[in-house]
């Protein structure tokens, strides 16, 4: 009677968790995919201020931060973003329903992307939580 007492109290623990996790949502893949291409189609287009917008506000994330990273690929690279990006393939995905980093949800989305005859691999993480559902982190690697 006590261990049913005991397993009942801890699975009641575990529902009230799951429910107290998800209020603010979880981020769906489609979610992140859009995040993903609406991201690409502002950095194609040199559209810094766009691309800010895409950011989550706890990152606090410049123009200047996101232009200087994508530089920095293209120089290391060779790359013209500005010659258009193109998602060839998602490779990969990780959702959390809860992070206590973020205080909320995280989906990161790996892909596959082209520019012009170069591949590259890129990941883009969307969080949710109270502040929001944006783009919490993004990195770009030569395939």
């Amino acid at each position: 009677m006590k261990l049913k007492k005991s397993v009942t109290a801890i699975l009641l623990s575990v529902l009230i968790l799951l429910s107290l996790c998800s209020c603010s949502g979880r981020v769906s893949r489609e979610e992140a995919s859009e995040y993903a291409d609406h991201f690409f189609t502002a950095v194609a287009a040199d559209n810094w201020s766009e691309a800010v917008t895409l950011f989550h506000p706890d990152r606090n994330v410049t123009e200047d931060y996101v232009l200087a990273y994508i530089e920095s690929v293209e120089t290391g690279t060779g790359a013209d973003f500005s010659n258009g990006i193109e998602i060839t393939a998602y490779t990969g995905f990780s959702s959390s329903l809860y992070s206590s980093d973020v205080d909320g949800s995280v989906y990161e989305i790996d892909m596959k992307i082209t520019v012009g005859d170069l591949a590259f691999y890129a990941s883009i993480s969307v969080v949710r939580n109270d502040e929001g559902a944006e783009i919490y982190d993004f990195h770009i690697s030569e395939e």
